[in-house]
């Protein structure tokens, strides 16, 4: 991909790096996510099935932190702020004046968008606001998370560790139940009856 004059190519990362970037540029997100075949371990996450869930505990700044706490659940904006901090700011390319999760980030970006189209036959029972934009804006956003830690920091923590995961077994992460550190991360795998909606992926 070209950035100004020059290009970013995504061979230029190691390989766990170059297997968040295919994957994110892949279907498969999507396809994981609508494939009622596999599920994540509900044992090492909290599952949930609807939007309103994700709204509750992705998006909690529209609830009072009491209602939050009410959920169950930490703030997910608190949780990641706090988890992938040590990216932000850490080994600059003094030439290029990126750092490589810069790097990551342009290549993901706009990414949401195709992903979004593959759910646009989706019907999300939504009447909290939220579409598929932007479930696949943040969840690319949760994607470059994973790709830029790994760029950065190089193995994964272990809340990494759980992202990644969870979107390999057909989830996307929105938010976090729990006092944290304590508790689990919160991710969302849509209802069979969500899924028998889908007319082609």
């Amino acid at each position: 991909m070209v950035r100004g004059k020059r290009t970013i190519d995504p061979a230029e990362f190691a390989g766990p790096v170059q297997e968040v970037i295919a994957f994110a540029m892949s279907d498969r997100p999507v396809e994981l996510l609508l494939n009622r075949g596999i599920r994540p371990d509900s044992g090492r996450y909290h599952l949930i099935s609807s939007v309103a869930d994700v709204w509750a505990f992705g998006y909690s700044d529209a609830l009072t932190p009491e209602n939050y706490e009410d959920r169950g659940g930490s703030h997910w904006g608190d949780v990641l702020a706090d988890e992938i901090a040590p990216i932000h700011g850490e080994r600059w390319d003094p030439k290029l004046g990126d750092s490589p999760g810069d790097k990551v980030l342009f290549l993901l970006e706009g990414r949401w968008k195709p992903l979004s189209e593959l759910m646009q036959d989706v019907e999300l029972d939504s009447d909290v606001g939220l579409d598929a934009g932007d479930l696949c804006d943040d969840t690319v956003s949760n994607l470059y998370y994973v790709g830029a830690w790994r760029a950065t920091i190089g193995e994964d923590s272990p809340f990494i560790a759980d992202m990644w995961n969870a979107f390999q077994t057909g989830g996307w992460p929105f938010g976090w139940f729990g006092e944290y550190p304590d508790g689990k991360m919160v991710v969302w795998k849509p209802t069979c009856r969500t899924e028998d909606l889908i007319r082609s992926l």
